[in-house]
């Protein structure tokens, strides 16, 4: 799962919710190894990241360990027992690992027919929904087939990334407002990327439901990162919209293995005039590393939007009859209803250069997502 995309969704999806100190997404880096059966068994180091919202002070931890055909999702191992993890800490948590695979073992999957296996553990701390991640080990063979397989065009996906046109990790629209997204890849290797974009519509989510927008077949080149577009996202039904972007492993019915999906949503509501939240501070103001951002609660609101961007240079600049171009986005939060301010957390700092003038704007929805009233958009300098 990536894709911080999981803490958007789960905040606005437990926006009532009483505590707001939980996990909120894990991964592991690498995300991929190749084995060798030639080579016989070795180990691998690997490491959990654990990122949590930053009230969050439990740690997390990881029980088992459990190896899986990455194509079907069947264990084929027994569990690893050993524990991982911290009963403390806020994230972002690293915890190192080292998985041990036999000689025996990869020839015992080789001869299964398994070429991809994927180690999976997930996270778990007081009060928190459960976090997980899966590591993939891709089994080559020995003397030829080892030979053909390491030339054969083979494509390692190591990351993606996944947001929508102004770079926000979730997004709310009018009903027939224009909408794209794009994807990010780092990958290993060359050849031929194969994947699709698919959208599970508003009442659908289930994967059984989700239908395919496009397919996707895209010269990947090793070392260079690759952004894929979407096609035009449909906005037509108010409602919520999960997207998701899949490579199709050779080893793998499509979108069957789950760390090479990265998934968010996007929410779509009826248009109309929205209330202008008036007196948000800063308002051409600095602030430092603990600055505040404050505005006038709205009745109704369930949810508020900080969004963070940085001001176009010259917005109207560009040849003739091009429009002007909005700013960029930065980085921005979720908030629930019951709150009327923000602290500049570690987590946005980070996106912030000092010195640097940035433009701020919350707006607020209610508990069916639409909008209801926004601030305008605040200028503010940024001096740790």
């Amino acid at each position: 799962m990536n894709i911080r995309a999981t803490f958007l969704a789960l905040v606005l999806c437990l926006a009532a919710a009483p505590s707001w100190a939980v996990l909120t997404e894990a991964r592991v880096t690498p995300s991929r190894s190749v084995a060798s059966v030639a080579q016989g068994g070795q180990p691998f180091v690997i490491n959990w990241v654990i990122e949590t919202t930053p009230v969050h002070p439990d740690g997390a931890v990881s029980a088992t360990g459990t190896f899986v055909n990455a194509a079907t999702g069947q264990t084929i191992a027994p569990p690893n027992p050993i524990p991982v993890g911290a009963p403390t800490g806020t994230g972002p948590l690293t915890f190192p690992e080292t998985v041990t695979i036999s000689a025996a073992q990869l020839g015992a999957w080789q001869a299964q027919g398994i070429r991809l296996v994927g180690y999976r553990r997930s996270f778990v701390a007081p009060g928190s929904p459960t976090v997980s991640a899966q590591w993939l080990l891709q089994i080559r063979g020995a003397g030829l087939e080892g030979s053909r397989e390491a030339t054969d065009g083979e494509i390692a996906v190591q990351r993606m990334d996944l947001v929508f046109g102004g770079g926000e990790r979730i997004a709310i629209v009018e009903r027939g407002q224009p909408l794209s997204a794009e994807v990010s890849i780092a990958n290993s290797g060359s050849g031929t990327l194969r994947a699709r974009w698919e959208l599970a519509d508003p009442g659908s989510s289930s994967a059984t439901f989700f239908r395919v927008l496009e397919l996707v077949r895209v010269p990947l080149v090793g070392g260079r990162a690759t952004t894929i577009p979407s096609p035009v996202l449909p906005t037509q039904t108010t409602g919520r919209h999960v997207l998701r972007f899949c490579v199709e492993e050779v080893a793998a019915e499509p979108c069957a293995n789950s760390s090479t999906v990265v998934q968010t949503f996007y929410e779509v509501v009826a248009g109309g005039p929205q209330a202008v939240m008036r007196g948000a501070i800063p308002d051409n103001q600095t602030i430092g590393a603990g600055g505040m951002f404050r505005w006038p609660a709205v009745d109704g609101a369930v949810t508020y939007q900080l969004q963070i961007f940085r001001p176009v240079a010259n917005p109207s600049a560009g040849g003739p009859g091009d429009a002007p171009r909005d700013p960029a986005f930065v980085t921005g939060a979720l908030l629930p209803g019951g709150v009327a301010q923000a602290t500049l957390t570690p987590l946005l700092r980070k996106k912030l250069e000092a010195g640097e003038a940035y433009l701020w704007r919350v707006t607020a929805h209610d508990a069916d997502g639409q909008l209801i009233a926004r601030t305008e958009l605040r200028r503010f300098v940024f001096r740790p």
